[in-house]
């Protein structure tokens, strides 16, 4: 039957009996298949490599997970699987949704079910992956989800559904119900046998939600277990607790303690609701496990202490979990002590990218933030923001001198346009006063950031100026759900601040660009339950022309008007057009030009494109990942026991 499938075998007594057994199976197939006789097809020999691949990693898995003791193997070391890409490919494979501060995968608690949150060709919903079996199934019904929680029969799945409130549906299929809807979104949900649903909520309301509880059946009233204190004034700071997680002995949960700035890690036992601060930083709690408290502190480096769950104590300890790549990030800690977390690439470098995907380095060195890059109207400098030399910042690089100086305009700017004349780099920085949200910076730097434009008090979220320097197309976040962004685009007169609605309505519109000739808006919706390109005449009137087909986000022209480019997932495409220059737009065809590991914005938020378009049109600016595929799921099993060393060890 091969070694796969005795591994994947329902029956312990029809699985292989130790690791060692696995990898000697393994080890003589392979040499069998390297012995193949000459006249097997090469075709059909390459064919079957990925499928092996495949399957070998499940059954690693697999191995680890159902083993008769039901005990982690520990003689060959933890096991290490990747969870995402071993049973998808290309186009159909959904990259993980980094946005928030963690909650966006779960595990049931016997390790066999994983359910999280996922984006697919612009769609935001969950996908649940079964240990047993490659296949990444999608949940239909579930767009716009968040915050995925499994039931502790491991049947079922509660999230935050779009509209703020909780739903729940059968991890076989069905259709989701609501089942609450809470004073407030909830901000993280777990699940209690005993309790029913735990949720945290934001604080930002009269009531002042904490810690909450709701029972899945019957009498569904929700009860405050925590009251997080209101504050005196507008000025002090907002107490608030996120992202529960329920430990095994079903009492005990974990969860944020944020006040202000500061976040620790606090734990509390359901029935009598007394908290119990750590004083552990942390930025996300993954749970507990033998003894183990693991969670991620500020700098994104997965913690270990040990923890006394009747006591709230912590016994030893914190220390770092060894052998965790760089870029874990979002994980979550299975009851049996399987740890399943997001990667993703970590280190990239700006490239030139030409339309068959050839990479030529621009600049060298780490671009760790959010890359967002702008050529200047003439062409010859590039604004850019970036980590090169160990310093964040956003820069000037000089394509004529190859030389790059920082500007004073802060390290990571939300969105960065450049005024006609190429004097002045106009951004939109994080935590500007919302009465002044928009900037100019002289590209000579000869001065530091003045304001450029207001926008009333309301918030821009990313900024696009008109060719001719009279109007702002603002990407406007709403601001009043804080599970998802709600953006439209309007239109600000920069000679009389007039706003006018330009793309408005119940969906996300963001990532206005302008063609050349200005006389027509790119942009992305999902109205359609995932993100479209279109584009509309500027200022109007007039309807929509769909530029995208089967998904598609951050559009920018080419120079000369006759394409528009737009991501796909991890793939470039392109559109050609005609009447780009004219009242009548037309899409004469799309070509899929490469696809790779390339910086992103977050479609969740993608209030701009994060590359753009070299003058002649020939090649793309992108942060290329260095030494990474892109994003994955991680399982490990059997590393409980290294960490345990090291905390006795610390005693």
């Amino acid at each position: 039957a091969g070694a796969t499938h005795v591994a994947l075998e329902k029956l312990p007594a029809d699985r292989f009996a130790t690791a060692a057994e696995l990898r000697a199976a393994l080890a003589d197939e392979t040499r069998v298949s390297r012995a193949a006789p000459p006249s097997m097809p090469r075709a059909r020999v390459g064919s079957l490599v990925p499928w092996a691949v495949a399957a070998a990693a499940v059954a690693v898995a697999a191995f680890g997970l159902f083993s008769r003791s039901n005990e982690p193997e520990t003689a060959s070391g933890p096991l290490r699987v990747s969870l995402l890409r071993a049973g998808m490919a290309g186009d159909a494979t959904p990259s993980v949704s980094a946005r928030g501060g963690g909650g966006r995968l779960t595990i049931s608690r016997d390790g066999r079910v994983v359910v999280f949150v996922g984006l697919d060709n612009g769609a935001q919903r969950l996908y649940r992956r079964s240990l047993d079996d490659p296949e990444i199934v999608a949940l239909a019904g579930t767009e716009g989800a968040a915050f995925p929680a499994i039931s502790p029969d491991g049947r079922s799945v509660a999230f935050g559904n779009a509209g703020g409130g909780v739903s729940r549906m059968s991890l076989d299929g069905g259709a989701p119900t609501e089942i609450a809807k809470p004073v407030a979104p909830p901000i993280g949900i777990s699940w209690s046998e005993t309790h029913g649903l735990v949720f945290g909520m934001l604080g930002f309301v009269e009531d002042s939600p904490g810690i909450t509880t709701m029972a899945v059946s019957g009498d569904t009233t929700l009860r405050f277990v925590t009251r997080p204190e209101l504050p005196e004034s507008e000025d002090a700071p907002w107490e608030m607790h996120h992202n529960p997680i329920v430990f095994p002995d079903d009492e005990t949960i974990g969860y944020l303690d944020i006040r202000g700035s500061g976040r620790v890690l606090s734990t509390l036992r359901l029935s009598d609701a007394e908290p119990r601060r750590t004083e552990l930083p942390a930025r996300q709690v993954l749970g507990w496990s033998d003894g183990v408290l693991v969670y991620m502190d500020f700098g994104g480096v997965f913690m270990a202490a040990g923890f006394d769950l009747e006591r709230g104590t912590v016994t030893s300890g914190p220390v770092a979990i060894p052998g965790v790549p760089p870029g874990a990030a979002d994980g979550v800690l299975a009851a049996n002590g399987n740890l399943v977390f997001q990667r993703r690439p970590t280190h990239f470098e700006v490239a030139l990218v030409d339309q068959r995907g050839n990479a030529t380095t621009l600049v060298a060195g780490d671009s760790t933030t959010r890359f967002r890059g702008r050529y200047s109207p003439d062409g010859e400098r590039i604004a850019m923001t970036g980590d090169f030399g160990g310093t964040r910042g956003t820069w000037l690089y000089d394509l004529t001198t190859r030389t790059l100086s920082p500007l004073p305009v802060g390290y990571a700017p939300q969105s960065i346009s450049w005024t006609p004349d190429g004097r002045r780099i106009v951004t939109v920085d994080d935590g500007d006063d919302p009465r002044v949200p928009v900037h100019a910076t002289p590209a000579d730097a000869s001065d530091t950031p003045s304001a450029f434009a207001h926008f009333g008090g309301r918030q821009a979220a990313g900024i696009e100026l008109s060719p001719d320097g009279t109007t702002l197309a603002i990407t406007e976040d709403l601001g009043t759900n804080p599970m998802l962004r709600e953006l439209d685009i309007v239109l600000l007169d920069l000679a009389d601040g007039t706003i006018t609605d330009f793309a408005v309505s119940p969906s996300n519109e963001t990532a206005p660009r302008f063609s050349a000739s200005g006389r027509w808006l790119a942009y992305a919706s999902n109205e359609s339950g995932r993100y479209e390109v279109y584009a509309r005449p500027f200022p109007g009137p007039g309807g929509r022309v769909q530029i995208s087909a089967g998904g598609g986000s951050e559009p920018v022209w080419s120079p000369d008007g006759r394409r528009i480019y737009y991501r796909l997932g991890r793939a470039f495409m392109a559109a050609d057009l005609s009447g780009a220059d004219t009242n009548t737009l037309t899409v004469t065809g799309r070509t899929r030009l490469f696809e790779g590991a390339f910086r992103s914005t977050r479609l969740e938020d993608a209030i701009e494109a994060s590359y753009d378009v070299a003058p002649d049109g020939s090649r793309l600016l992108l942060a290329r990942a260095i030494g990474s595929t892109g994003p994955e799921i991680m399982l490990w099993t059997g590393w409980l026991d290294e960490v345990k060393v090291l905390l006795d060890a610390g005693r």
